[in-house]
């Protein structure tokens, strides 16, 4: 198989600009104005990026994106059915809004989706206040 189909649009395309110059000059121009529309809206892309950045960083554990870990206070079972005993420890590993990603350590069925407010209720976990935020 041959690549004359390619080729054929090409050569009808430079024809219907004026000739092999014009077509030229027209790639130079869109490249240029390429070139320049990405120098010119650079900034605000990398604005953007950075605004980006910070977003997922916030989603991160609240105290500065560290692991940490929790011991349960009081011995409890979620709605999903997952038991804390008293004296278990779970790592907290991200957070977004109420629902946190732990890991129960001794598990083998790791990690699970939790709510925050209820791991506040069985250990020291800090709270988030839902209704501050909008």
């Amino acid at each position: 198989m041959s690549n004359l189909g390619g080729y054929q649009m090409i050569v009808t395309f430079v024809k219907g600009v004026g000739g092999p110059k014009k077509a030229g000059m027209m790639a130079i121009g869109a490249a240029t104005a390429l070139y320049a529309a990405g120098v010119a809206s650079g900034p605000a892309v990398k604005d953007r990026i950075d605004i980006l950045k910070e977003k997922f960083k916030s989603r991160s554990m609240r105290n500065e994106g560290q692991v940490r870990t929790f011991v349960v206070r009081t011995g409890a079972c979620d709605d999903n059915g997952l038991k804390f005993e008293v004296d278990d420890q779970f790592l907290v590993l991200e957070c977004d809004d109420d629902s946190v990603l732990i890991e129960l350590l001794g598990s083998n069925s790791n990690p699970h989706i939790v709510s925050g407010l209820f791991l506040a209720n069985i250990s020291a976990y800090p709270a988030v206040d839902l209704g501050s935020e909008a």
